[in-house]
């Protein structure tokens, strides 16, 4: 079985801080913040209470199989032949058996562990996300991040009559750069920005068509599985240990709050908001540059 558990690296690259008195406002041309990256240690804090149906895609019918398989915890599977497992399930194939040893391993030594590279593009590259409304009609917000430095946001401040005004400012800065290929984690941005650029008849940069998503990449493709049982990005990015500031907000929260502000509630606190988008560019930064660290860890320990 040819998997690779790998401690994540201990520090990381910062952003460069500011004065806790300095801030950003939106505007027309975007946002930008200062606030650094926070990086910890991955520990084993609670995986010893975890079960089998913690493991990505082990639901209770799957739980029950094992169990009578003489496979009844994390302990055991860990350390099990993916052939056995697979067959245990009636399976023909080991690829998904392999995942679940790499993750009931990962769930109880608190590391990551690789199965399979994920193909992902080398740096540099962009990292994207959007905010939609609470029916995912259109873009309110739109978050870029490169490789390193400060993100920058395109903010639409009236709903639905700004998202064209947004949309093409996205093209524009994308036209006016260098074609680097672009990153966005399992959420509306591949189905959403072409609809919405098309229905305002702007064109469709080549590296939005081209578009990577690690969360299909690295997870969803059983590739590398993390010491946590979730998958979004708010529980990935606090498995790698990146801080998210507003960890009580959701994707619909936000939107569901961003709606009552432009109908004229001001109680509402937009700056949160755009301090959710930011956050989820940078924790899809954070976590790509952890990957590329923990492959070249494992390429360098197997040298």
């Amino acid at each position: 079985m040819h998997l690779s558990s790998t401690s994540p690296p201990t520090t990381g690259r910062v952003r460069p801080s500011a004065s806790p008195k300095s801030s950003s406002r939106p505007h027309r041309d975007g946002l930008r913040v200062q606030e650094p990256i926070i990086w910890h240690r991955l520990t084993p804090s609670t995986v010893r209470t975890l079960r089998l149906a913690d493991v990505w895609q082990i639901g209770p019918e799957t739980e029950s199989r094992l169990i009578e398989a003489g496979i009844p915890d994390l302990q055991t599977l860990s350390t099990s032949d993916p052939r056995r497992v697979a067959q245990a399930l009636g399976w023909s194939h080991v690829r998904k058996a392999r995942y679940f040893v790499a993750h009931a391993q990962a769930l109880l030594t608190g590391s990551p562990v690789i199965v399979e590279a994920p193909p992902l593009p080398p740096s540099p590259r962009r990292y994207l996300d959007i905010e939609t409304d609470t029916a995912h009609r259109y873009c309110w917000l739109i978050s870029v991040a490169e490789e390193h430095g400060e993100p920058v946001q395109w903010f639409s401040q009236n709903g639905p009559a700004g998202e064209k005004r947004i949309l093409k400012q996205l093209v524009e800065w994308l036209d006016a750069g260098p074609e680097l290929p672009v990153l966005f984690y399992g959420g509306p941005e591949s189905r959403m920005l072409p609809e919405r650029l098309t229905a305002h008849r702007l064109p469709l940069p080549r590296p939005l068509r081209q578009a990577t998503d690690p969360y299909i990449e690295c997870f969803a493709r059983l590739r590398i599985a993390l010491p946590v049982p979730a998958r979004d990005l708010k529980s990935v990015a606090k498995a790698i240990g990146y801080a998210i500031r507003h960890p009580d907000l959701d994707g619909f929260l936000v939107a569901h709050r961003y709606e009552k502000w432009v109908q004229g509630d001001r109680n509402v606190d937009i700056r949160q908001l755009l301090e959710y988008g930011q956050d989820d560019v940078l924790a899809l930064r954070a976590l790509i540059q952890w990957i590329d660290d923990l492959l070249r860890n494992r390429d360098a320990s197997a040298l």
